[in-house]
């Protein structure tokens, strides 16, 4: 006679489902608590680190503008502004001739005299000396020279001078040829006289050769 077999009642059955349904909800509840746990935690460590990386920039900041303010170089003093010297004349020193752009340079100790010749491109030359002498040498002609021929320089242009009188030139200057022109004769009356003349005439000469365009 063949034995029937046992059946698991439906009460014990809903209980085992239990046990087994509040295992997997334990078990799950402990995975979701790690999990949070391990989150919170990298949470925690994350914001250390950026708090920990702030306060280390901010203290290597503090350190550099703390550097910066020990090394800094103090503030230069401007240089005093100084006031431009004026220029040196260059023709200072010189007997100038404006209208035609030449000085002379004079020999140290001696003064000179010129004058414009009327109707003439030309100057005639003396030495104060000569001037202080007065009676025919102070004397002058109805056009205002004097009756006693000095040194005379006579403007050509360049070129111009005829061929016996080329000796003569002293210069060559801004298109131009400039003549010497000497006394023919003695003006004083007096032996005295003649001879401060001669003097004075061989110090006009070396004068009269220094001519050169005007700085």
């Amino acid at each position: 006679m063949q034995r029937s077999k046992a059946r698991t009642s439906p009460v014990k059955q809903n209980t085992k489902r239990r046990k087994i349904l509040v295992i997997a909800a334990i078990a799950l509840a402990a995975v979701l608590v790690a999990t949070l746990g391990l989150f919170a935690r990298d949470m925690f460590t994350v914001k250390k680190i950026d708090n920990t990386t702030a306060e280390t920039t901010k203290t290597t900041r503090g350190t550099e503008t703390s550097d910066k303010s020990k090394t800094a170089k103090p503030k230069e003093t401007p240089a005093p502004t100084q006031t431009p010297q004026p220029k040196a004349n260059p023709n200072s020193g010189y007997v100038v001739l404006d209208d035609w752009g030449v000085r002379f340079k004079p020999s140290v100790g001696n003064t000179f005299t010129f004058e414009k010749v009327p109707g003439l491109d030309a100057y005639d030359f003396r030495t104060q000396r000569q001037t202080d002498l007065g009676g025919d040498y102070a004397k002058r002609n109805k056009d205002g020279t004097y009756m006693c021929k000095f040194h005379r320089i006579i403007r050509y242009a360049a070129g111009t001078v005829d061929a016996a009188r080329k000796p003569g030139i002293v210069g060559s200057i801004n298109g131009y040829d400039y003549l010497h022109m000497t006394p023919q004769a003695a003006c004083g009356t007096t032996t005295a006289e003649q001879q401060v003349e001669v003097a004075e005439n061989l110090k006009v000469n070396a004068f009269l050769k220094t001519i050169e365009a005007k700085q």
